[in-house]
C-alpha cells in the first residue's frame, strides 16, 4: 500500500473544487478521492459536466501536483433509475486515472433488484478496470456478517467491501465489536475508511473527531482493528476522511458546522496522517 494515504475530500466540504484542490495539495499527502455525495459533498459531478470539463478538472488535479485515486460516487446499485448515474460515475473515475468508486448497495429489503444490476456493473467494471467497493453504510451491508452472506453469491473480485469501522458502529448504535466484525469482512474488503467516532452515554448524539482523538472502549478500539488488518495481511486501500465538522442527533439527523478554513483542514488531515502512519505497520 502506497504511504501516501489517499485523502477523501469531504474534509474540504463547502468548498469548491479548485479550492479544494488546492488546499488538498496542501497536505502531507498526494493521493485524493473526491466526492460526489448525493445529500453531501460534491466536488464533481460527472453526469452534469462535459467531457471539456472532465479535461479540464483532471489537469487541473495534475497540475496541483495530486494523483487521483478514485471517486466517492454513492449510488443506490438496486435502484434501476441511478445505474445510469453509476456508470458515468463509473467512467468519470477511470477518465481521471481513478481505480476505484465507492457506492451503496441498497436497502435490504431490494436484494433481489442489486443482483439483477449487478451484472451491468460487473462488466462496465471489467472494461474499465476498475474495483467497484460497496460501502458498510447501514443498508444491506450494515455489518461484516452482512458482507459475507452477499459476497457469497459475488464471484468477480471487480467488487468488493469498503468497510468503514465507524459507520459499522454508528449504524449499529454501538452493538457491535468493530474488531471481530472486521474479521468476518476481511476476505472481501477492497477499500478501508477511517475516520474516528465518538457518542453521547445514551447515544443519541454522535460525532466523527479524528481517529486519534476517537474514545477507545472494548467495544471500539482501533488499536484492535490495526491488529486485525495487520493479521489478515490487508495490503489494499486505506483513505482518510476528515468528518469532525458531521454530527448526527437522534430526531434532527446530520447536522454540518460552518466551513472550516484551509488552514485548519489542512492541519487535521495531517494529523491524521502522521497517526495512521505510526500505527499501521505496512504504511
Amino acid at each position: 500500500m502506497d504511504s501516501n494515504i489517499p485523502l477523501v475530500s469531504i474534509g474540504f466540504d463547502g468548498y469548491d473544487l479548485e479550492p479544494a484542490l488546492h488546499g488538498l495539495a496542501r497536505t502531507d499527502s498526494r493521493n485524493i478521492i473526491l466526492c460526489c455525495i448525493d445529500g453531501f459533498t460534491k466536488h464533481v459531478i460527472p453526469e452534469e459536466i462535459d467531457m471539456a470539463a472532465w479535461e479540464e478538472t483532471r489537469a487541473l488535479v495534475r497540475k496541483c501536483g495530486l494523483t487521483f485515486y478514485g471517486l466517492f460516487g454513492h449510488c443506490n446499485l438496486s435502484d434501476v433509475d441511478d445505474l445510469p448515474k453509476l456508470k458515468k460515475r463509473m467512467e468519470y473515475t477511470r477518465f481521471m486515472g481513478g481505480g476505484y468508486i465507492d457506492t451503496n448497495a441498497g436497502a435490504k429489503r431490494t436484494e433481489e433488484q442489486f443482483f439483477k444490476n449487478l451484472p451491468q456493473v460487473e462488466e462496465l467494471a471489467e472494461k474499465l478496470d476498475l474495483t467497484v467497493c460497496l460501502e458498510t453504510h447501514g443498508d444491506m451491508l450494515q455489518t461484516g456478517k452482512d458482507c459475507a452472506a452477499l459476497f457469497k453469491r459475488i464471484r468477480t473480485g471487480r467488487i468488493r467491501v469498503s468497510y468503514d469501522p465507524a459507520n459499522v458502529y454508528f449504524y449499529n448504535r454501538g452493538t457491535v465489536n468493530v474488531a471481530e466484525d472486521l474479521k468476518v469482512a476481511l476476505p472481501f474488503v477492497g477499500m478501508v475508511h477511517f475516520k474516528g467516532v465518538n457518542h453521547s452515554s445514551d447515544r443519541k448524539a454522535w460525532s466523527f473527531p479524528l481517529v486519534k482523538d476517537s474514545a477507545c472502549n472494548p467495544v471500539f478500539d482501533y488499536d484492535r482493528i490495526f491488529r486485525v488488518l495487520d493479521d489478515g495481511k490487508y495490503n489494499g486501500m486505506v483513505a482518510v476522511e476528515l468528518e469532525e465538522r458531521f454530527r448526527h442527533e437522534e430526531g434532527k439527523g446530520f447536522i454540518i458546522d460552518p466551513v472550516w478554513p484551509e488552514d485548519k483542514v489542512v492541519k487535521k488531515y495531517n494529523e491524521e496522517i502522521a497517526y495512521l502512519r505510526s500505527q499501521i505497520t505496512w504504511l
